[in-house]
């Protein structure tokens, strides 16, 4: 399904705290979903976040989870120290990886047992404000297996920090 999607998020001068809005309408047939985030920073690479989901027109989710992220090159750095490889310039900007872990509760706080989701998704950068990113994630339904699916996604984002920040994707 296609998805245009806007983002709004803030620190509001918190060291470590983040507030993020995100709305994904879809084009055509499909669902659109706003999420409302809290996202607090626990370690360097470390994050604590809650999520109320909303559905619009169907439900919603209450989802908690960790997140944590690395930079490609340095990961392709250490991989060169244990294997031979012909790459390892830690000048060129091979972009980052971020890994969730989450569980869901459908419904809102009020829901019983629902999912867990693991997921990775990887954005590399075209140029300066362009970014293409690939990613896969593996949600699985406690209460109910015939509800467990695996979604691949693709897509593009323009972000100008002066502007605005836009992207269109895939799943």
């Amino acid at each position: 399904r296609a998805v245009i999607g806007a983002g709004l998020s803030d620190t509001f001068g918190v060291k470590g705290l983040g507030l993020n809005v995100t709305h994904r309408q879809s084009i055509g047939v499909g669902t659109s979903i706003t999420d409302f985030s809290v996202t607090y920073q626990i370690l360097t690479n470390l994050s604590l976040r809650v999520t109320e989901q909303i559905t619009w027109g169907n439900s919603s989710l209450f989802i908690v989870g960790l997140e944590t992220g690395f930079e490609n090159s340095d990961f392709l750095s250490t991989l060169c120290q244990t294997t031979p490889c012909d790459f390892n310039d830690p000048t060129v900007n091979l972009g980052t990886t971020k890994v969730t872990a989450q569980y869901e509760l459908t419904g809102g706080t009020s829901g019983q047992a629902g999912a867990i989701s693991l997921a990775a998704n990887t954005e590399v950068p075209v140029n300066e404000n362009v970014t293409v990113n690939a990613g896969a994630s593996q949600r699985l339904d406690l209460k109910d297996s015939k509800n467990n699916e695996t979604v691949l996604s693709v897509g593009a984002a323009y972000d100008d920090p002066e502007v605005v920040r836009g992207e269109v994707s895939y799943d």
